[in-house]
């Protein structure tokens, strides 16, 4: 039996904060929030037969390496047609 379906979970996260009357660069910020978002979300959708993938990034613009693999991923299915698609060819046209 295949998946139900794939779940998304978008996050954007700050990473800089400010401790006291400074402020600081949060380095662990981006696994942080996917960590917390598996934690919450993940053995239920599972349980449910649905693919969980949280996508975060920070407002610096990184991405974590989970997003950057599913970004990867969709790009190359993109680039590789699947064999077993039929011709697009516009009915009655050779």
């Amino acid at each position: 039996m295949g998946t139900a379906g794939l779940t998304l979970d978008f996050t954007v996260v700050h990473p800089v904060g400010r401790r006291g009357t400074e402020y600081a660069c949060d380095e662990n910020v981006l696994h942080s929030a996917y960590r917390a978002k598996v934690t919450t979300h993940h053995a239920w959708l599972q349980a449910k037969n649905y693919w969980f993938v949280p996508v975060v990034a920070a407002t610096s613009g990184a991405l974590h390496p989970v997003t950057l693999r599913l970004l990867d991923d969709l790009h190359a299915s993109r680039r590789t047609p699947p064999s077993s698609t039929p011709s697009r060819t516009p009915r009655g046209r050779p």
